[in-house]
């Protein structure tokens, strides 16, 4: 081959060889450069196995760019041969330094070294594990540049492994613990053959010792290396410390990346170069003279003048942020959090098609994941300890075996329990001590202390059992000494508040009666928050102490649960994409499965249609300004006019028979209450004014009466109130969640919190009968002139089935069939019964993570 021309290649001599490869010197003819050339050995029979790893190699060593690594140019093929196209590298390995015997100055082993684990975080950083190291993989250039080769063994995290050899291919001497036992590895085997290379370079002998492969694995798997003294004299403490740590056999004592190792490096850089400057203090202060000692105070000053000007400039322009996406992958990927370096990321991400979420840890700028838990149930909220070794989550189940909060290390492995309640919203405090959390069992906040497992209740919520967390989102202050929370006065309305961890009286500091989706406490002491108080879950910021409240730019169109980096300059949230409620049309009966029209659609959530008596007008909620209001428009969803003003949750408007007033239930003042409002807009009317949730209003056949369901705790009653206004009455004792009136006027039709029966009752509340079990909640059903309507749902083909129940005989007919839609709630018909309008998702909701660059 020596002597040939390969495409534009002039191979010119061969110059190294090695288990997975021949490596040319070559001449690029084109672009008039050397280059070197590895390809499959000539005597190799090149399986498709070795070819799989031959281009892997390839793959994995051109995603980095760095100085401290082998570039790889190209990929060819020749005569069914692959080669790689490098950069070709003058110089010497360490290996052949090492073999020369010199010892090498323990500032330049330090220089070398710091270049080789430069180079290895740049490929962990992509998610590539060397699995190769060694001295004779790393060269040295003539201008002292460490050059780290032959990432033929590198392999992309989370890849499928090719061979089943691949976990014992490599170098004996240099391989891991874990390795050697043929156990999964990680980027700390990189890290432990990185500290066989720190041991050899700086004393020229392998840390282990054996004649043979089995000897030297006996030898890695259970003898300590011989003191570094015993071959090299005044080696820095701290230095061999930091070596030791690679070399730890335990997984778990090792450096959890090679960040760790750089910045312990470097703090022994630093404390060699501040001993020596203390030294050349001492003497130059013998010599110094009054003379000199003035310029240098004149220059010092000068110099400090001159950082402050530089730091005004700085921050008079500041860099602009930058939204950057993390996750891509389909599914629900939300509530991420730092790592206490900034380098990683903890969420918990439900993939699409299955039915639990896990705990997954992400390399930021790589596709490295890592997946932590992977129970059957739903493992939600990760934190990341401030030390970096844990990361806690809430499992949910309701075997209270199971249910809880747990502790798993940041590497992975075995779980601990901390407690068995229902749990949501977790949050480390500074020291790392104490985990905060919100317990559904009674809404409240708790304070967990993590080595004892004692738990302390900090707030008291007005409200408990109210089937939704009342106190939740607890951040700590900086200095650990507060915690902000979000308080619920209702299903759709939160205000922040703040309480000492010491217990006391919390403090109320914004008054919106908005929803509230996550916050944290930034380092620069503001609460960032997400909520809807405007267009859509925006980001928010405010003090502690309610004052200079503003919008954060730095957010996307649906942002939720923010989290911060340590340094409280990067950002992170979840925005939530798909999942737009729309309002649909079919017309019936249909003998095909249909695509139901698109009457209401656009971004955001339009939902609860109804129409008018005279089959002219829709009424319908939607959240386009920012608020779900009373919203109504012709029948093709032209002509919009907003109805209600109330700027707060308003939920399923009816119209009244005569089509004059429209009812709805709404929380302007925390719990929900009963309003009546003119059809073509103006003062809404209050009919219910209790403490307990009244929702789900309809009227009576004469306009007279409005049936509602009252929710007090876990009791759910149908009440009635004249629509004009005056006392309420209980109409059920055994439950009802919505009530619909019948047409003969003499009924109402109820469905009862959890169940799927609709049951029949008399307007004085007697003779309850069953009438129908349909096996559906009360969004999926409706009234017509001789029985009820209702959907079913195939999960087999995605299909939703609208079907008839008649009274008089008991049929059941399926008169449409709709496609093309992942779910569907809130039926309505008109009153010629041959049109069905509805609300709809067209799409199941899915969420990524975005990391927000220069947020502060």
């Amino acid at each position: 081959m020596i002597g040939t021309t390969i495409q534009q290649y002039n191979i010119l001599e061969k110059i190294g060889q090695g288990g997975m490869g021949v490596v040319y010197k070559a001449f690029d003819i084109r672009l008039q450069r050397t280059v070197a050339l590895k390809f499959l050995p000539e005597n190799f029979a090149a399986s498709e196995t070795d070819k799989a790893r031959f281009l892997r190699e390839a793959r994995a060593a051109s995603a980095i760019n760095h100085p401290n690594v082998c570039t790889i140019y190209d990929l060819k093929e020749h005569d069914g041969a692959q080669f790689i196209v490098m950069e070709y590298i003058e110089g010497e390995t360490l290996k052949d330094i090492i073999k020369s015997g010199r010892l090498l100055p323990v500032d330049k082993v330090v220089d070398y070294i710091k270049q080789v684990a430069e180079a290895l975080r740049a490929a962990h950083d992509k998610g590539i594990i060397h699995r190769d190291i060694k001295s004779e993989n790393i060269m040295l250039t003539s201008s002292g540049k460490i050059k780290v080769m032959d990432f033929g063994l590198a392999r992309i995290k989370g890849a499928t492994e090719l061979t089943k050899s691949a976990s014992t291919v490599g170098t004996v001497a240099y391989m891991s613990p874990e390795q050697l036992d043929g156990q999964k590895v990680d980027i700390r085997a990189d890290i432990f053959s990185f500290g066989v290379v720190f041991y050899e370079l700086l004393t020229t002998h392998l840390p282990f010792k054996g004649e043979t492969p089995s000897a030297m694995i006996h030898s890695i798997l259970n003898k300590e290396p011989q003191p570094v003294d015993q071959y090299v004299k005044n080696v820095p403490l701290h230095l061999v410390n930091v070596m030791h740590r690679t070399l730890a056999k335990d997984v778990k004592q090792r450096y959890v990346n090679m960040q760790h190792v750089l910045d312990d490096l470097n703090r022994v850089e630093k404390s060699q170069r501040r001993a020596f400057t203390k030294f050349r203090k001492r003497k130059w202060k013998k010599q110094i003279s009054k003379r000199t000692f003035a310029y240098t105070i004149t220059i010092l000053i000068v110099l400090v003048l001159a950082g402050f000007l530089l730091r005004f400039i700085k921050a008079t322009a500041e860099k602009p942020f930058q939204i950057i996406p993390v996750t891509s992958g389909g599914g629900k990927a939300e509530r991420a959090q730092f790592s206490p370096n900034g380098r990683q990321i903890v969420y918990d991400y439900l993939k699409d098609k299955e039915t639990n979420s896990d705990i997954y840890i992400q390399q930021l700028g790589t596709n490295q994941v890592l997946q932590l838990t992977s129970h059957t149930t739903d493992d939600k909220w990760p934190a990341w300890s401030p030390d970096g070794k844990f990361i806690a989550f809430c499992r949910s189940s309701d075997d209270s075996e199971i249910q809880g909060i747990y502790l798993i290390s940041s590497l992975g492995g075995m779980e601990k329990k901390l407690n068995s309640k229902n749990c949501q919203h977790l949050c480390w405090s500074p020291d790392g001590r104490t985990l905060a959390f919100s317990d559904f069992g009674t809404s409240a906040i708790f304070l967990l202390d993590v080595e004892s497992r004692q738990e302390r209740q900090l707030t008291y919520p007005h409200v408990v059992n109210s089937g939704f967390l009342i106190d939740r989102s607890a951040s700590f202050s900086p200095d650990g000494k507060q915690l902000a929370f979000a308080r619920s006065e209702s299903f759709a309305t939160c205000s922040i508040y703040i309480i000492p961890t010491r217990g006391g009286q919390p403090k109320r500091i914004t008054f919106d009666n908005d929803q509230i989706y996550g916050l944290t406490w930034s380092p620069r002491n503001r609460i960032i928050y997400s909520s809807n108080r405007a267009v859509g879950y925006k980001l928010w910021s405010i003090k502690p102490n309610g004052k200079f409240l503003k919008p954060i730019a730095a957010s996307g169109r649906s942002s939720y649960y923010p989290a911060l980096s340590a340094d409280g300059k990067r950002l992170l949230y979840t925005e939530f994409y798909g999942g737009e409620h729309d309002i649909g049309r079919i017309k019936i009966p249909a003998q095909t499965a249909v695509t139901p029209q698109e009457i209401i659609a656009i971004p955001g959530y339009d939902c609860w249609p109804d129409i008018s008596p005279d089959g002219k007008h829709l009424t319908f909620v939607s959240m386009r300004t920012g608020h779900s209001e009373v919203w109504k428009s012709d029948m093709n969803g032209k002509k919009m006019q907003q109805i209600s003003t109330l700027e707060n949750y308003n939920g399923r408007p009816r119209w009244s028979p005569d089509g004059r007033r429209i009812v709805f239930d709404s929380r302007p003042y925390g719990n929900s209450d009963i309003f009546v409002i003119p059809a073509e807009g103006g003062l809404a009317k209050q009919l219910t004014s209790d403490s307990t949730d009244d929702v789900l209003p309809n009227w009576s056949r004469d306009g007279e009466w409005i049936y509602y369901c009252r929710r007090s705790e876990n009791d759910y009653q149908i009440y009635k109130v004249p629509s004009d206004s005056g006392s309420p009455q209980q109409i059920t004792t055994n439950g009802g969640l919505m009530a619909l009136a019948g047409m003969e006027g003499k009924f109402i039709y109820v469905q009862k919190y959890d169940e799927p029966e609709i049951w029949r009752y008399h307007l004085d509340g007697s003779q309850e009968s069953l009438v129908f079990r349909h096996g559906n909640d009360y969004r999926l059903w409706g009234l017509d002139k001789g029985g009820l309507y209702y959907f079913t749902h195939s999960i087999e083909d995605s299909l939703w089935h609208l079907n008839t129940f008649r009274f008089s005989d008991k049929t059941i007919s399926t008169v449409a069939t709709i496609k093309d839609i992942y779910n569907i709630s809130g039926p309505v018909l008109s009153p010629d019964g041959h049109s069905l309008y509805f609300h709809f998702i067209k799409q199941k909701m899915q969420s990524d993570i975005f990391l927000v660059e220069n947020f502060e």
